[in-house]
């Protein structure tokens, strides 16, 4: 807090998460002269009560937000902080207008609405909160299907025999596809593969360079099925005991799966990504 601020109001007190002896606090945030500077924490759960006579002959404690609620409930909880069972109390809302226009608002509706501005800003915060929680169950539902497939890739591969491939190839397809497929917005893209060559893999090195090769064709038709032309770039990273990029930024037509090789060694499956990263 500034000295300027101390000056005007020698009666001062901060409620946050760092405070000592919180309910001496709350205790005295309703006495007369007293100026509390409180957490957006406390705008809810907290029980300030006001015994104070002067407070209440003067109308009872004043709140300044700074905030805007999130929710209907939060606001209402906030509100409340003016008085409990009934006494006086008044609430004063104060927002900083860049962030009102971080949050989405409008800087023209702003001014439109100067004469119902608070109702104007519950609106749109309600409907952005609908929205958010839309979205969130949204996500939960891809989530699902995205944990699903990923527990038929797990169980595929701790049962693994060779007749599997083509179905763990495919398994694989569906859960990359979903994420470069014709139907999102963006219209080309830098794929990266992190290949495990370690010792283990020696076997299985060939299976692997044959899935990108896969992926990378798939890509190409889907592309062409769009009308597109498949304009994606490939970066194919190889991890063992250390990291190499064996190609960047390679035309995916160009059939870049051609450009790695198996080199052995231990596994360190962090530093594939770090170097990808």
């Amino acid at each position: 807090l500034s000295d300027a601020f101390k000056s005007e109001f020698p009666q001062f007190q901060v409620l946050d998460e760092t405070t000592e002896y919180k309910q001496n606090v709350i205790t005295r945030a309703t006495m007369s002269g007293m100026v509390t500077i409180i957490a957006r924490s406390f705008a809810r759960g907290s029980d300030f009560s006001c015994t104070d006579d002067v407070t209440i002959a003067r109308g009872g404690p004043h709140i300044i937000q700074v905030f805007l609620s999130n929710s209907h409930a939060e606001g209402t909880q906030a509100a409340g902080r003016t008085a409990r069972q009934g006494e006086p109390g008044s609430l004063e809302l104060v927002l900083y207008q860049d962030d009102l226009l971080n949050l989405g608002f409008e800087a023209e509706k702003l001014v439109e609405r100067e004469a119902d501005l608070y109702e104007y800003l519950v609106e749109q915060r309600d409907k952005n909160y609908s929205n958010s929680v839309a979205g969130l169950i949204e996500g939960e539902k891809n989530t699902r299907s995205d944990h699903a497939c990923t527990l038929k890739l797990h169980k595929e591969l701790t049962s693994y025999s060779p007749d599997k491939d083509s179905k763990i190839q495919q398994l694989l397809l569906d859960l990359n596809m979903k994420y470069v497929g014709s139907s999102s917005s963006a219209s080309s893209y830098h794929i990266f593969f992190c290949l495990d060559d370690s010792g283990s893999m020696s076997r299985n090195w060939s299976a692997l360079v044959s899935a990108v090769e896969a992926f990378n064709q798939r890509r190409i038709e889907m592309c062409v099925s769009a009308n597109c032309v498949a304009e994606d770039l490939v970066t194919i990273v190889n991890y063992s005991s250390s990291a190499k990029v064996m190609c960047a930024g390679v035309d995916i037509k160009a059939n870049p799966h051609t450009l790695t090789k198996f080199r052995g060694g231990g596994t360190d499956f962090g530093i594939g990504f770090c170097t990808v990263m």
